[in-house]
């Protein structure tokens, strides 16, 4: 089995990058899945690039 844990942000001051990491960190420990990280910054998503959230 896989699980992905997703961050939730791209923008420059984002903490969740910081959160999925300690996530993966934790969920590792337990063994018996393959946890990966998918960092939605890798993907072309330009309307959330902007310092605060789109209204």
């Amino acid at each position: 089995m896989k699980i992905g844990v997703v961050t939730g942000s791209i923008r420059p001051n984002r903490v969740n990058k910081g959160v999925a990491d300690w996530v993966l960190t934790i969920a590792e420990e337990y063994g018996g899945v393959d946890y990966g990280l998918i960092d939605i910054k890798s993907f072309d998503l330009p309307l959330f690039e902007k310092p605060v959230a789109p209204a």
